[in-house]
């Protein structure tokens, strides 16, 4: 018998989050609840393993220090400010470079890998951080979430597999990877609202948000012999704008399809998968769901091989650029229309590419090795809507990745850094740096 691709509400589940802070946002409307962080777990209140191995948490409250972690020029080229952009769209590079002498006092995270491995960061638009763990436990490596507020400290946990930041508080795709939290679970909710989860499944859940608040949320399914990928959409206050949808199913026995959503400017969504239809051969598909939760289910073809790896953007010209394998395949528009990625984004292969809320460029994830002479390594590069590079922003001490929150928090993961015990997970970010 089919299992259906999307629960309805589970009063029983384990729901995700430790404490319950509330918070108001500036920006919030008035029929928006408080920015808490949900339903209390029926289990355990701690999130799994998050004190073990010790922590560190820090806040330099002064402005950036001038040592190690500092921002700094980075050697090369100058920026183009022209070869690579896209027609129509603005090169303008004003006010998007990053000014080491303006940019806002830092805040720290650390932990200890026995304690945790990271996974990144967020924040929403109030600025409230989201920062992302495995336990180290090796029989499930739990995600969990620890939210921060840079200047209130640590306001409590939830588990997380995957966190889209709101316009106060966050989206939340949990996943119960370890037994002590009963069953073997994926679920999704907001962090404000005390409701049980609304989507609750045993296979595969994941969301994207636009910057206005809301969701997308795509789900995986199977039965006997076939599989499912429905989808849903919900509204800032986290009401459904209409019931699950079940878009497409295919061919249990080629295995599971890859999966991502993205939400394009204009608030369509798009839902990518990488697999086998009925009938047809392995390849990259995608189904819009528009902005009110609905659609005509009409797979569009986006690549002619599948991938492994998906990966969706949403792009200043209100297009979604698809990603498979580490290579930027095509852009795909809400009309219908697929055509090949813009030579810029084709560029950055290996690259995510980061759009900021406020539509005014692309901050791209850009680690790399320190400058022999200037200890500089690379960071982030700084692009404008038409996708010119304006700058590339570097830091004094190598970085695994680089975060950008929904207000304009700019994030690290540093690598080699002291810790408490053991080799250390640190995080650090600039609240509001590139907004």
């Amino acid at each position: 018998m089919r299992r259906t691709a999307a629960v309805a509400l589970v009063a029983s589940i384990c729901a995700a989050c430790a404490s319950s802070a509330p918070g108001a946002s500036a920006t919030a409307s008035t029929d928006l609840p408080d920015a808490g962080f949900g339903p209390p777990d029926a289990g355990s209140s701690q999130p799994p393993d998050a004190v073990d191995g010790g922590t560190a948490v820090a806040r330099d409250g002064g402005s950036p220090p001038a040592g190690p972690l500092a921002f700094c020029p980075v050697p090369g080229p100058s920026p183009s400010n022209a070869a690579e952009a896209v027609p129509g769209l603005s090169t303008s590079c004003e006010s998007l470079r990053l000014d080491p002498s303006e940019v806002p006092a830092a805040a720290d995270f650390g932990l200890g890998t026995m304690g945790a491995n990271c996974r990144g960061a967020t924040s929403d638009a109030t600025g409230t951080a989201a920062l992302l763990f495995n336990s180290s436990g090796s029989t499930s490596y739990q995600p969990y979430a620890i939210f921060r507020d840079g200047d209130a400290g640590l306001q409590g946990g939830a588990t997380a597999a995957m966190v889209e930041p709101q316009p106060s508080g966050f989206a939340i795709v949990g996943a119960h990877a370890d037994l002590r939290y009963g069953y073997r679970d994926s679920f999704f909710h907001f962090s404000f609202s005390e409701d049980p989860p609304p989507l609750v499944n045993d296979q595969e859940i994941i969301a994207a948000a636009p910057p206005s608040g809301g969701a997308l949320v795509a789900q995986f399914t199977w039965n006997l012999d076939k599989w499912f990928i429905g989808a849903a959409r919900f509204d800032r206050a986290g009401r459904p704008l209409s019931s699950p949808l079940d878009l497409v199913e295919g061919p249990l026995q080629q295995g599971q399809p890859v999966l991502a959503v993205a939400v394009a400017t204009g608030g369509d969504g798009l839902v990518g998968f990488s697999g086998e239809l009925l009938g047809d051969p392995g390849s990259v598909y995608g189904i819009w769901v528009l902005r009110d939760g609905s659609s005509d289910r009409r797979p569009i073809q986006l690549a002619q091989a599948p991938h492994r790896r998906l990966l969706l953007r949403p792009l200043a010209d209100g297009s979604i650029a698809v990603g498979g394998d580490g290579t930027w395949l095509v852009q795909a528009r809400p009309s219908g229309e697929v055509e090949p990625a813009p030579p810029w984004l084709a560029a950055l292969s290996g690259h995510d590419v980061l759009l900021r809320a406020s539509g005014s460029g692309y901050v791209v994830p850009s680690p790399g090795s320190p400058d022999r002479t200037t200890g500089c390594a690379p960071f982030v590069q700084l692009r404008a809507p038409a996708g010119n590079l304006c700058a590339t922003v570097g830091l004094q001490h190598q970085t695994a990745d680089a975060y950008l929150g929904l207000d304009g928090t700019l994030f690290a993961r540093f690598y080699g850094l002291p810790c408490d015990f053991g080799a250390c997970c640190h995080l650090r970010w600039w609240k509001g740096a590139l907004p």
